[in-house]
């Protein structure tokens, strides 16, 4: 099972069906969901639950942005993580390791899942 957290920032989702798609994998996988509420305007941790996020230490760290954005940016560089992967390398953060999405319609869940079977075959090695 999985675990850590993901933060919400600015539009990340197409519709509000697809902010709910990701909300249900996340809690199906043991991940927490840090809403837009929990940041102050400039889209800083604001509250306790994203604060913590910051203070903890993690083996791997996916930052799950397809467009440059402040708030994880910020995050990607506050986190503790061993490996810190990214969607894109248009971001101005030095990720260890860039998965692109396949083109076409895109799913969170679907990447994720894709991303996580990558992964364990990576670590399997």
């Amino acid at each position: 099972s999985f675990c850590g957290a993901v933060v919400e920032a600015g539009k990340c989702f197409r519709n509000a069906a697809a902010r709910d798609e990701y909300i249900e994998f996340c809690s199906g996988h043991n991940i927490e969901f840090i809403p837009k509420a929990s940041l102050d305007w400039v889209g800083k941790p604001a509250d306790s639950a994203a604060a913590q996020f910051v203070g903890k230490h993690f083996n791997l760290f996916l930052a799950l942005n397809n467009c440059n954005c402040f708030t994880v940016d910020y995050l990607t560089q506050l986190v503790d993580a061993d490996c810190i992967v990214g969607m894109n390398n248009n971001s101005r953060m030095p990720y260890a390791l860039v998965v692109e999405p396949a083109s076409g319609d895109f799913s969170y869940g679907s990447y994720l899942n894709g991303l996580f079977d990558f992964l364990k075959n990576v670590n399997a090695r």
